[in-house]
């Protein structure tokens, strides 16, 4: 039993990073598109938000249930008190950040011939983060903080 449950954790984990990293198969110009058979593609389209609610479910019972104490550890972290109180806001205005970001990096990736990159595409990610949260932060600085004291 335990060793099937360690299984799950593989193979939910794998898959959380896999859509991650893949896409939901909908954005053609993702690199799991241009490479992968045109099947992958249909396949996550169909499947994909499933398979990602599935496997976000499994950790997060496993989380509940006390079976995995490291998950709890992380995610009940004072470190997270900040980015949990933006986080609804930069949702609701992420575009904000990332419309500006997203046409620069297209007059980036036109001038070169490469395709993305790993590295690329963690970088990007960690730039339209910390552009989506610093949106969030002078938001709530300067709206939801002085409402708040109302």
């Amino acid at each position: 039993v335990r060793c099937a449950r360690r299984g799950c954790d593989l193979v939910c984990a794998a898959l959380i990073v896999a859509i991650a990293f893949s896409g939901n198969g909908m954005n053609l110009a993702r690199p799991v598109a241009l490479l992968a058979p045109r099947w992958v593609n249909s396949f996550l389209i169909v499947s994909s938000q499933g398979l990602l609610g599935v496997a976000v479910a499994w950790w997060a019972y496993r989380a509940c249930a006390g079976q995995t104490p490291w998950v709890n550890r992380v995610l009940s972290s004072p470190l997270w008190v900040p980015f949990a109180r933006l986080s609804y806001t930069a949702y609701l205005l992420q575009f904000l950040a990332l419309v500006p970001l997203e046409r620069q990096w297209k007059v980036f990736r036109a001038q070169t011939d490469v395709g993305v990159t790993v590295v690329e595409w963690l970088a990007f990610c960690v730039v339209a983060l910390a552009g989506v949260f610093a949106v969030a932060l002078v938001f709530h600085l300067l709206v939801e903080a002085p409402s708040l004291r109302l």
